[in-house]
């Protein structure tokens, strides 16, 4: 379907829209990719410090690494990071909570 906006342009003009475009999604995956790597970062800083954090509750048998300190870390950071940008995959996070419940 041919836009309004492209409609009537040379071969010319709607190569250099279309590498326009191609440009700014090039930009974008880009921010995306650093505010990747920023949610990892305060992922690990805030696992780590969780990690040192004595757990009152036993781990729920779902994280790998044993400890639920480690699953409530990463939902805090998904919902700080979500607060502070606009990522509608972050949001809601910590809705996914397991009930954890101690062992007996």
């Amino acid at each position: 379907m041919v836009s309004d906006q492209t409609q009537g342009l040379t071969p010319d003009e709607l190569f250099q829209e279309l590498k326009s475009i191609d440009d700014e999604i090039t930009q974008l995956n880009e921010r995306l990719e650093v505010l990747a790597k920023l949610r990892l970062q305060a992922g690990r800083t805030l696992v780590a410090r969780a990690i040192d954090i004595e757990s009152p509750v036993e781990p729920c048998g779902l994280i790998d690494i044993g400890d639920t300190c480690y699953f409530y870390a990463l939902n805090l950071v998904s919902d700080c990071v979500s607060h502070f940008i606009e990522v509608p995959e972050l949001r809601g996070a910590s809705d996914t909570r397991p009930t954890v419940q101690p062992s007996t």
